[in-house]
């Protein structure tokens, strides 16, 4: 029973330890973290476990992730841990859930539409490649017969949401994915298979890429939506059970 909660200290503990040694080097932005494979040995985890906790640093845009030269400190202070909104979860129910997928169709449809207006040649690559890392990540999870956590997808779209220039709703949507990651962690819980979800987010980024806003929004809110239709099975489950 307490299996899902080790997986989440873990990376917790890795994504303290990883601030800790920015610190203790006195990095700053800009500067460049040593390779995973080094920070894993330095920290005395696997790199699975470091590329999750790099991912979780980077969807709060204190990390910039470059699969082709490395990884960058995003921010001139850094802040003493990155804490997921676990107040909030402890009272989410999956009809809250559900709710907040709504949302997610309303802010990421319209804030992708502008991101799309604006990325560059070197974001959208950019974006392939971590796709491209989160999917191998999920794969050597299924691999080791682990469950992968729900952050890896939400770390694209926050990517692509943070592109547009209104900072509200990228703080809106990091609140979101706060929120989000912290209930599928603590349920164990994945929405889809992740050849699904690499297939949804190459639809998305294909979309992306031909600034089509007919196609975002079909793409995001069949990819959201299947989840969404995930979640009324399990409540139709858990109401038969009752």
């Amino acid at each position: 029973m307490t299996k899902p909660r080790q997986k989440v200290l873990i990376y917790e503990q890795t994504v303290k330890n990883i601030l800790n040694l920015i610190r203790e080097e006195h990095l700053t932005s800009g500067d460049k973290l040593p390779p995973e494979r080094e920070l894993a040995q330095r920290l005395g985890v696997s790199r699975s476990c470091v590329r999750e906790a790099l991912q979780i640093l980077a969807a709060n845009d204190y990390l910039k992730i470059k699969r082709s030269s490395g990884i960058y400190i995003n921010m001139a202070e850094l802040p003493d841990s990155i804490l997921p909104l676990k107040s909030i979860e402890d009272k989410l129910s999956l009809h809250d859930i559900q709710e907040l997928l709504e949302t997610r169709i309303l802010l990421e449809t319209y804030a992708i539409k502008q991101s799309a207006k604006i990325i560059t040649q070197e974001q959208l690559q950019q974006l392939y490649d971590l796709e491209d890392q989160s999917y191998q990540t999920m794969l050597e999870l299924s691999g080791k017969g682990e469950k992968p956590f729900g952050q890896p997808s939400i770390v694209l779209e926050h990517m692509l949401v943070t592109i547009q220039p209104n900072h509200y709703i990228t703080d809106f949507h990091r609140r979101i994915c706060a929120i989000w990651r912290e209930y599928l962690e603590s349920q164990n819980f994945v929405t889809m298979p992740p050849a699904k979800r690499h297939r949804d987010h190459l639809a998305i980024l294909r979309a992306v890429s031909e600034n089509s806003p007919s196609k975002i929004e079909r793409y995001v809110s069949i990819h959201l939506m299947d989840t969404y239709d995930n979640i009324s099975l399990l409540i139709e489950e858990l109401n038969q059970e009752t």
